[in-house]
């Protein structure tokens, strides 16, 4: 099924904003959510980009290192796997989901980590699927202390 690019913006800016609500009743690193939330998680991934890789570009003003963080809709589990070297601004990094043992159809976007400053996680996740194929691009700007990871469309 193909949707027109308005259609896609408008299911991955809901996305994200309904995984931050979302996400802000959780519980600690493994907590649980309601059926209700859960199952709205699973609507909501059900329209957002299919990915077997997660790829951050460092467009920001200092050198930094990445993580994946991920949810899980079906059981209301998060965590992080995986992570990079530190790299400098004008390069990128690709991290392939198969190989960290994330569960298959979690919700996934990568936390980045300024070195000598904050860390920060991307504006909006994407679908995990196993064999996919997909790679989801992201794109750091900003400075140590104040910097946005965003998804490019």
């Amino acid at each position: 099924m193909r949707f027109h690019g308005a259609y896609k913006l408008l299911c991955a800016l809901l996305c994200g904003f309904a995984c931050m609500v979302l996400l802000s009743g959780t519980v600690g690193a493994h907590g649980r959510m309601s059926s209700q939330r859960l199952q709205t998680l699973r609507e909501l991934a059900a329209h957002a980009q299919t990915v077997q890789k997660i790829s951050t570009y460092n467009s920001a003003a200092f050198v930094m290192n990445f993580s994946v963080e991920y949810l899980n809709p079906d059981t209301g589990e998060t965590g992080s796997a995986g992570g990079t070297d530190n790299y400098p601004v004008g390069q990128e990094r690709t991290i392939d989901l198969d190989t960290l043992g994330i569960p298959d159809g979690s919700l996934v976007r990568p936390h980045v980590n300024a070195i000598l400053g904050t860390s920060n996680s991307g504006d909006r996740y994407v679908h995990y699927s196993r064999g996919s194929g997909g790679v989801a691009s992201y794109r750091v700007t900003g400075t140590t202390l104040n910097f946005s990871v965003s998804l490019i469309a």
